[in-house]
């Protein structure tokens, strides 16, 4: 895919549909709720990179849409109300 290419990354990063259906039924990584796997999705935690496993989080997609192109650990914080990110 040129797009992928234009960044730098030579093959497919996209989940295989085995690792998509699974991460599906992991709970809403912002509130902790299972949804119905036809409301959830991969919100990329950098929107500038692809939909590689290390840059996905499963999330319902109302949160995918509340959180747009925010910053994701400001995103998380306020969603699970504390004061820290996810990576500290």
């Amino acid at each position: 895919d040129r797009k992928y290419k234009r960044i730098g990354v030579d093959e497919d990063p996209l989940p295989t549909i085995e690792e998509y259906i699974h991460l599906l039924s992991q709970l809403d990584f912002y509130d902790g709720k299972q949804y119905h796997w036809s409301e959830m999705g991969l919100d990329r935690i950098d929107n500038d990179k692809p939909h590689t496993l290390d840059n996905v989080v499963p999330c319902s997609t109302a949160h995918n849409r509340q959180r747009g192109r925010r910053n994701f650990e400001e995103f998380y914080a306020k969603k699970r109300g504390l004061g820290v990110s996810p990576t500290s």
